[in-house]
């Protein structure tokens, strides 16, 4: 699964607050081999992803959009997650 490094960083975030920094650092462990972390955004990726940010509602992050950028840029239309507007603006998400 690729997944962009600010994605990476936002999961440990969320799982650190919820449910403690020892229990997100084993996730991470546990996901990690089926991880490809994105280090390098591309430019050209991260110009999409604030095309796109300025073309949503308000309520989507622009980590959603750096999400859709990377997809356009690896030619997928899959995304593990679970906010709709992937639905909406043409991506699928897998389960």
């Amino acid at each position: 699964m690729l997944v962009p490094i600010a994605v990476y960083l936002e999961l440990l975030n969320i799982l650190g607050r919820i449910m403690g920094h020892e229990i997100a650092a084993r996730v991470a462990e546990e996901l990690s081999d089926h991880f490809v972390i994105l280090n390098n955004i591309s430019s050209a990726s991260l110009l999409a992803s604030l095309k796109i940010f300025s073309d949503v509602p308000s309520g989507v992050s622009h980590t959603d959009c750096l999400v859709m950028a990377s997809c356009d840029e690896y030619g997928t239309s899959d995304i593990f997650g679970f906010d709709k507007a992937f639905v909406r603006l043409g991506y699928r998400i897998i389960t």
